[in-house]
């Protein structure tokens, strides 16, 4: 599964897709790896177009946030009411930061140390 990204300085931002669950967690997994790989420990999630996260989906975001937490910062841009429901009902909203504008998302990624 190939992503869409967009660099912004040391930040890459990431269009995740329509669903993250069981069918393509794996695939979804992947993709965000090897963009760590290249060398990439800010990332920026983009969850406006995603519908539908089950646990597998959310297995991955945790996932990526332990690969980047001690080196960056992993966090998520505008999730539907739906999806941001269950991440607070997961409490992954107290380690990954939602964000709904994308200039605050990126200043605060940028200034990670």
């Amino acid at each position: 599964m190939k992503l869409t990204t967009k660099k912004y300085q040391s930040v890459i931002l990431v269009e995740l897709p329509l669903t993250i669950t069981l069918a393509n967690a794996d695939e979804v997994r992947g993709a965000l790896q090897d963009i760590l790989n290249h060398g990439y420990s800010r990332i920026l999630m983009n969850m406006e177009a995603v519908s539908f996260v089950d646990s597998s989906g959310l297995a991955v975001l945790v996932s990526i946030y332990k690969q980047v937490r001690d080196e960056g910062k992993a966090a998520l841009l505008s999730p539907n009411n739906n999806v941001r429901a269950l991440l607070e009902l997961t409490r992954l909203h107290e380690i990954l930061a939602i964000y709904e504008d994308i200039h605050n998302a990126l200043d605060d990624l940028k200034a990670v140390a």
